[in-house]
């Protein structure tokens, strides 16, 4: 059965429309016979489950800490941490560039030439890109900071 209390605040965080997290703030004075039930502090259900970061049953937390759990829920919509920018740097057409591959001998780094193939584009994840042809790959897009002119 569903809470009969009214929560004071309902925060919805949504990403996408069937990816949401909610959050509700109930008054601590809801509680006022339970430890710890102070003014100014909230009980917090999340996703429908009381949270309680010290595993407590009946825990109380301030508008400060509400906030750093309300950061960490939007943090956990995002797929991944921001990436710093790079630069946009326009190389000319058949510039030769050395590229990482992925694949490491003697925990050595090994990479592939190519020739770009301007100009620079900035892809979904706000970073600057370049397409680079490399044998038998093909156009591969390459972040431009992964470059290495020869």
């Amino acid at each position: 059965m569903g809470e009969k209390r009214k929560e004071s605040f309902s925060i919805l965080l949504k990403k996408t429309s069937k990816t949401y997290l909610k959050i509700k703030l109930y008054e601590s004075s809801l509680w006022a016979d339970q430890p710890g039930a102070e003014d100014g502090k909230y009980r917090v259900k999340v996703a429908g489950s009381w949270y309680s970061p010290r595993d407590i049953k009946y825990d109380f937390m301030t508008l400060h800490e509400v906030l750093a759990l309300f950061r960490d829920g939007l943090l956990s919509l995002v797929d991944d941490t921001p990436k710093p920018q790079t630069k946009r740097i326009n190389f000319p057409r058949g510039t030769r560039v050395r590229v990482p591959n992925g694949r490491t001998v003697d925990g050595v780094a090994v990479t592939d030439l190519g020739f770009v193939s301007p100009p620079c584009f900035l892809g979904a994840d706000q970073q600057h890109y370049i397409m680079v042809n490399i044998a038998g790959r093909g156009r591969v897009p390459v972040l431009v900071n992964e470059l290495e002119v020869v």
